[in-house]
């Protein structure tokens, strides 16, 4: 936790740097007579003669591209960083999770893993069934038959979520109709 909030403020130090500073650092740091890019380079081997960074186009564009990527990235990632720490992560399966920030889950109904029976009654039958083939209690193909033979249920478009790797499973899907 604690590194978490040390990277945070460590992510957000150019972003808080007011833009006349990053401009003076950043001046400083591609300087062509003394500039802090020069000197690593040069110390590296990489460069024999140091480089006048902003008396060329396309050098002057790179240097200005990367101050500003350097000033902006960190309220992107402060951005990304709220979104994931705001996301759900109680025990709700992640499809569930998905449809409900999506809106998608106003009236939605839970029929469980068991056995699905012809002798449900739907009062008000669903627009789109979304179906789990890997349940502990049933298998999700032998109920994507069910639902294929009940004549309520045979023209509800079926949406396979599943962690099923299987081969046989997605044909067999395929083959009842699911989208």
């Amino acid at each position: 936790m604690w590194l978490s909030r040390v990277t945070r403020v460590l992510i957000l130090i150019p972003w808080a740097v007011p833009p006349v500073v990053n401009g003076l650092l950043w001046s400083f740091i591609v300087n062509a007579q003394y500039g802090y890019l020069n000197r690593a380079l040069h110390k590296l081997g990489l460069i024999t003669d140091y480089v006048n960074w902003l008396g060329h186009p396309r050098l002057a564009m790179a240097a200005v591209i990367v101050a500003y990527v350097w000033r902006t990235t960190p309220f992107n990632i402060l951005l990304y960083h709220a979104a994931i720490q705001g996301m759900y992560q109680g025990e709700k399966p992640s499809a569930e999770f998905s449809l409900h920030a999506q809106g998608a889950m106003r009236a939605v109904s839970e029929l469980g893993d068991g056995p699905w029976t012809a002798e449900r009654s739907f009062s008000n039958p669903p627009k789109v069934i979304f179906l789990d083939l890997k349940m502990p209690k049933v298998d999700g193909i032998e109920v994507l038959r069910a639902i294929r033979a009940d004549p309520r249920t045979k023209a509800i478009p079926v949406a396979i979520l599943t962690s099923s790797k299987e081969q046989r499973d997605l044909v067999e899907g395929y083959k009842l109709g699911v989208n």
